[in-house]
């Protein structure tokens, strides 16, 4: 599918998508969103490898299960690349290992399909914005099987339980402000708490300290 006229005061976004009905149902809600310019859509992850980077969307939806290449390995292969894209899970499979496997790979949100439109067009903004979007059902599963405190090389280096909190919140689905809100601190507070996780974890983003954080709290 060829890209279509852009409006430049909307996000861009594109889709992948192997089942027909549901390319065809996505890319029907995504465009009568009036929030958004889709780009265009595509059925596996080889043709999305050909067009998705020349499209240059914001975000990218990206099913897991496609055939031949997965969505899990179509993301890490696009964002190994120096782009500006971000990409949002969107998938029937709740496997909290799954979730952690894209989020290793440089998925920015996960959410199921079969969520309503609205929320799907208000996850596709917050991983835009640098939130971490999760479907609620995700974020229970999340909270199920990665409860632990990371461990780490000194006493130094060790989270603090304000820093822990920050991190679950960012775990479930929780946007900065949203975590200043629960958290009733200030928005440059909870700034510094994450320059601080940065530090001890050795990362320089809040996805990749949510994917240290999970990594190092699997269960046995």
């Amino acid at each position: 599918m060829e890209p279509q006229a852009l409006a430049s005061s909307r996000l861009r976004v594109a889709a992948v998508e192997d089942n027909t009905h549901a390319r065809q149902l996505l890319h029907e809600t995504l465009a009568d969103s009036g929030a958004l310019d889709v780009l265009g859509t595509c059925a596996n992850a080889e043709d999305a490898l050909a067009q998705i980077p020349a499209w240059a969307p914001d975000v990218v939806l990206v099913d897991i299960g496609l055939p031949g290449m997965s969505g899990v390995e179509l993301v890490a292969e696009l964002a190994s690349r120096p782009t500006q894209m971000r990409f949002l899970m969107l998938t029937l499979s709740e496997d909290p290992h799954v979730i952690l496997r894209a989020l290793r790979a440089g998925a920015h949100g996960y959410v199921l399909k079969g969520c309503s439109a609205a929320e799907l067009i208000a996850a596709i903004r917050e991983a835009h914005d640098g939130g971490m979007p999760f479907s609620p059902g995700i974020a229970c599963r999340v909270r199920e099987h990665f409860m632990g405190i990371p461990a780490a090389a000194s006493d130094e280096d060790a989270l603090s339980r304000q820093e822990v909190e920050v991190l679950r919140h960012l775990t479930n689905g929780r946007s900065i402000k949203e975590v200043a809100f629960e958290m009733n601190l200030s928005w440059h507070t909870v700034r510094t708490y994450l320059r601080r996780i940065y530090s001890k974890l050795k990362v320089r983003t809040s996805r990749d300290a949510v994917v240290r954080f999970l990594g190092q709290n699997r269960p046995n």
